[in-house]
Order: structure tokens, then sequence, then C-alpha cells
């Protein structure tokens, strides 16, 4: 008794994935373009889009970074870096 329990409130949830994935499979699938005008850093671009100049961050990368700043500081802090190696670091995941 206990496993239909799970099942018949398992069902409705199944129900809402079938019909939400397939929108959003469709929404994915249409492709954007953009000219990469300059890395930043490890984590950032700048690129053109559509006519204009725009700042991308890429979700999901922590790259070290490859200036002088709070957050080098901090990073060079909580990893117990030197903030020279950090900056090198940064300046390498920028190439």
């Amino acid at each position: 008794m206990l496993a239909r329990t799970f099942f018949e409130r398992l069902l409705p949830i199944l129900v809402i994935v079938a019909f939400v994935f397939p929108l959003q499979v469709q929404s994915i699938s249409k492709f954007e373009s953009a000219k990469v005008l300059e890395i930043v850093d490890g984590d950032t671009l700048k690129v053109n889009y559509e006519g204009k100049e725009e700042s991308v961050r890429l979700i999901g990368i922590d790259a070290p970074e490859s200036r002088i700043n709070k957050k080098a500081k901090e990073d060079a802090k909580r990893s117990g870096e030197d903030l020279k190696t950090i900056i090198a670091m940064g300046r390498e995941a920028t190439t």
C-alpha cells in the first residue's frame, strides 16, 4: 500500500514534467550569435550583439582576477595564495 501511495503522488509530477520539458527544448533550440571583441578575464567577455557592445559573464566559471582589485585580495586571503600568484593565474585564464 505504501508503494502505491508513493506512485500516486509521483504521477502528477511526471505528467507536469512531460508537458514542460518539450517547451524547454524548443526554447533552447534557438541559436544566437555574437562577435567576441575582447576577453576581459577568465570569466568575462565583451561581445558585439545586435550592433551593441555587451559584457557577458560566464556562469559557473570562477576564474581568478587578472587585475588587483577587491575580489583578487579576497581570493588571495581566502586561498592563502600570494596576490601576485592570483593575478598571474587570472592573466593565464584570460589567454
